[in-house]
């Protein structure tokens, strides 16, 4: 159970996954989507039961968590090193082989081309030594360079970890082997056969 002031927002949620699966959730409104999503990457602590991890949730994909957009990428990479751990040259070295031109990474983020800076931040996520990733798409960017790139990554990591997307809509382009849907509906979640058996009044409350 997770509050907003007075209001609970999440409820009776009850989730399991493994690694190699990806699960791809719909809908919600975006409190109750955001607030699942701080959940699941461990950024806040339920108000109710419990979430029992093995191992450390990855940082949202996608998205600079960890990099300072005025300094160069090699500085971010510093800080998710230190942040899990990791032997920073063994790591950089990795993140490095991702790209045409390494010497890119001496640059700031916001200086590279878009499909650089989506295999920064995907590649450097994936390469860390996570359970379960979490964000607000898919699994691999859109962005066809950047996914050309990541999927021999991302089929290594399925081995270890599993993935949850938080989508508004069910209009997901590309599905994965060993995938699930489900439904964010009034703070709860449902199969997509659940929802569909809701009454017609309950989801227009939405």
């Amino acid at each position: 159970m997770k509050r907003s002031g007075k209001k609970v927002v999440l409820n009776g949620i009850n989730l399991k996954m493994r690694a190699g699966e990806v699960l791809t959730i719909i809908g919600g409104a975006s409190g109750p989507k955001a607030q699942l999503t701080r959940l699941l990457n461990g950024q806040l602590s339920p108000d109710g039961g419990a979430i029992l991890r093995v191992g450390r949730p990855g940082p949202n994909l996608g998205l600079p968590m960890g990099f300072n957009m005025g300094g160069s990428v090699l500085r971010g990479l510093e800080l998710r090193a230190a942040a899990y751990g990791l032997e920073l040259d063994d790591y950089i070295n990795a993140v490095a082989a991702l790209l045409p031109d390494p010497e890119q990474m001496r640059k700031p983020l916001p200086n590279l081309a878009p499909h650089e800076r989506l295999t920064i931040l995907y590649g450097s996520a994936l390469l860390l030594p996570c359970t379960h990733f979490v964000n607000d798409s898919g699994p691999l960017p859109a962005d066809k360079r950047a996914k050309k790139v990541l999927r021999p990554l991302f089929r290594e990591v399925r081995k270890r970890a599993a993935f949850i997307c938080l989508n508004k809509r069910l209009n997901v382009k590309e599905t994965f082997p060993n995938q699930r849907f489900m439904r964010l509906h009034a703070g709860e979640l449902y199969t997509l056969e659940e929802f569909e058996e809701l009454p017609m009044q309950a989801k227009s409350k939405q």
